[in-house]
């Protein structure tokens, strides 16, 4: 979450505009304010909290009492933000018109008598309910000559958040006062902008205490960090454990498993040996088979096969006897016939009152 910039009441300060001498370095500038502090200042230097604003060569100098500006809320709540700064800080960085205008706050009201742009006169007070009378106060503390109701105002609300380089905050411009406490009443609404840096200078809270909060800080986030460690790491190591536990009853359970599939992988490895077989059977010797079966299909009884010679899965040669060699004539008509046959021829001859023959067969 960004930090923001907390206002305080203006009510609790003395302010006092003066111009810087011509060259004052940026680090002359706080002994520059101490000194000028102390001509103004009904209180001893020791007792106030000072801070400054810087805009060309006009410097406001805001110095208060402690038990004033903290009177409503303790200095520690103040410790988080990124400066804590009277609300006429930031009014002294944007572009208020010449002459009286009032600058309000959510908790005091003031104001500031400008020429040339230059803050002459300011007054604040605390908010009492009755913004009419808090003006006509002010208004006799500065001995103005003007009717309080006319006097334009300008009012600011919080919190104001900064970014890297500079303060945003908005101003909401009213004609009078009597335009501004009219029931439902809106003004002109502008943006203002001021450096961080130089809004800084206007921070008064202690500076020890600051620094002080800083190491504390540090400690306290540094303790929360390991603090925080402790049940990431408690976390990891539970993960760790839960991972190993799941891990070893994955084994088990797999161990298990494979257990149970062993019979069931056996009788597939010895299905997968019977498929092998098969189909070297298949390739080869069915083949031989079903050629012999196409051509015994026809084989009439007076005809026997002696031997046969598979040359090729289409070719095959038979070597028998038959009782006449017009009957191995008839069997090889027979086979000619067959569809599955392309081509079939005999030789014969005959001896001792039987006829040998080789018969060559043509497969489709």
């Amino acid at each position: 979450m960004a930090k923001i910039v907390s206002t305080l009441s203006d009510s609790a300060f003395f302010v006092k505009t003066i111009d810087a001498p011509a060259g004052l370095s940026a680090k002359d500038y706080p002994d520059f304010v101490d000194t000028a502090a102390e001509t103004f200042s009904p209180f001893p230097i020791e007792k106030l909290r000072r801070g400054y604003a810087v805009r060309g060569n006009s410097v406001a100098i805001f110095a208060g009492l402690d038990e004033r500006i903290f009177s409503g809320k303790p200095e520690s709540d103040y410790i988080a933000s990124q400066m804590a700064i009277p609300a006429a800080a930031l009014a002294f960085y944007a572009d208020l018109p010449d002459g009286e205008i009032f600058f309000k706050t959510d908790k005091s009201l003031a104001l500031i008598s400008i020429d040339s742009r230059k803050w002459k006169k300011f007054n604040a007070v605390k908010l009492s309910g009755d913004i009419i009378s808090d003006a006509r106060a002010l208004a006799k503390m500065q001995a103005s000559s003007t009717e309080p109701n006319s006097i334009p105002l300008c009012s600011i609300s919080s919190p104001i958040r900064p970014d890297r380089k500079k303060v945003s905050f908005e101003l909401e411009f009213f004609s009078s006062l009597k335009d501004a406490s009219s029931p439902g009443a809106s003004g002109d609404k502008k943006t203002f902008s001021a450096p961080v840096k130089l809004l800084a200078c206007a921070d008064v809270r202690d500076k020890s205490l600051l620094k002080t909060s800083g190491k504390s800080k540090l400690k306290n986030d540094a303790l929360m960090l390991a603090l925080k460690a402790v049940p990431v790491a408690f976390a990891l190591l539970l993960i760790m454990q839960v991972a190993v536990y799941f891990k070893e009853k994955s084994l088990e359970n797999l161990e298990s498993e494979l257990a149970k599939l062993e019979p069931q992988a056996k009788l597939v490895e010895k299905q997968s040996e019977y498929a092998a077989e098969l189909a070297v059977f298949n390739s080869d010797k069915l083949r031989s088979i079903r050629a012999l079966a196409i051509i015994n299909s026809t084989r009439p009884d007076e005809i026997s096969f002696a031997r046969t010679l598979q040359e090729s899965p289409k070719d095959v040669e038979i070597q028998g006897t038959s009782t006449s060699v017009g009957k191995v004539n008839e069997f090889v008509e027979s086979l000619k016939s067959n569809p599955e046959i392309s081509q079939a021829s005999a030789k014969s001859e005959v001896n001792r009152g039987a006829a040998k023959f080789t018969i060559r067969v043509k497969l489709k």
